[in-house]
């Protein structure tokens, strides 16, 4: 049947040719193919086509855990937080501030705002911002809290993938979702 079939094409780009050069004579060795065997093939063809584009758009993304492990920008492009997997949870510490020093005293930031008045001297690198993230499925970690450097308070945080290179990050407090707001951060490749 292949034979059949590669026969067919070589005998269609052969008339093309020869149709070219005024010239209307199948090749000696050609084989005919009823209209309706080719018909029933084109739409086959076309059938299998289309359903292998459909249904290839539902299909699932892959359900990766470490999918949020690496480096990501902030929404404000300020700063980078590495996202780390530690036993089950997940965790985030700040490594690069656009300002990492602080210009009226000419040293590294501090946490300043912090509501505890004994960790407000500590530096703002390598503070840990996200923590205890754990992995809820279909591309969704939850669970866990992110520190807020600006306002100096912790809040709920859940993390979706959008894609490979950005994820949505929303904090919210009293434990509803609702009551927060979300900020897209994208990988730093």
């Amino acid at each position: 049947m292949h034979e059949r079939i590669v026969r067919y094409i070589l005998f269609i780009i052969k008339r093309i040719v020869l149709r070219a050069k005024k010239i209307d004579k199948p090749p000696d060795d050609f084989v005919y193919i009823p209209k309706n065997a080719r018909m029933t093939a084109f739409r086959s063809t076309t059938l299998l086509l289309f359903a292998c584009f459909f249904f290839s758009s539902f299909a699932a993304k892959a359900d990766d855990p470490d999918a949020i492990v690496g480096r990501w920008l902030s929404s404000k492009k300020r700063n980078q937080v590495q996202i780390y997997k530690q036993g089950n949870k997940y965790f985030g510490r700040l490594v690069w501030m656009l300002e990492p020093t602080d210009p009226s005293t000419n040293k590294p930031k501090l946490d300043k705002e912090n509501a505890n008045e004994k960790l407000r001297n500590r530096p703002l690198m390598q503070l840990e911002l996200v923590t205890n993230l754990a992995y809820k499925g279909n591309n969704t970690w939850g669970d866990g809290e992110i520190y807020n450097p600006e306002d100096g308070k912790t809040y709920n945080c859940e993390i979706s993938l959008k894609d490979a290179n950005s994820i949505d990050l929303r904090g919210y407090v009293m434990g509803l979702s609702f009551l927060g707001k979300s900020k897209t951060w994208t990988r730093v490749k």
